[in-house]
């Protein structure tokens, strides 16, 4: 292959990538507004956001209720995988530093000489 065979190569294959990481972007976009997979999401963003925006008005003006839109939105919309795994993440933090607690209030606990020698180890 020539160095223009291989270069031109490489510009197809980033082309591709780039198509592929843009459909990505675009799956996740349709999915969180609500457009049924196969159908094109751009003319749905900007009705999207319009309402959206409407909606925060008539909350801040007092003409539907916050917690009931908030609950409807939830139940209408399932979390994002991204979210789902930061959720999990954060319980899975949460989890180890309550462990970590326990075990320094364990070596406490333990008569001096070994709690001595435990307590210097601590990070």
């Amino acid at each position: 292959m020539t160095p223009e065979q291989e270069l031109e190569s490489l510009r197809e294959w980033k082309e591709s990538a780039q198509a592929v990481m843009n459909s990505l972007h675009s799956q996740e976009i349709a999915k969180e507004i609500g457009v049924p997979l196969g159908q094109s999401i751009e003319p749905a963003i900007l009705p999207w956001i319009q309402s959206a925006k409407e909606l925060l008005r008539q909350i801040r003006d007092g003409e539907v209720n916050a917690e009931d839109e908030a609950d409807r939105f939830l139940r209408d919309h399932a979390p994002s995988q991204l979210s789902v795994l930061k959720s999990e993440n954060d319980r899975l933090r949460n989890d180890i530093a309550g462990i970590k607690k326990s075990i320094r209030q364990f070596i406490d606990t333990l008569p001096d000489p070994i709690g001595g020698l435990l307590n210097s180890a601590k990070p």
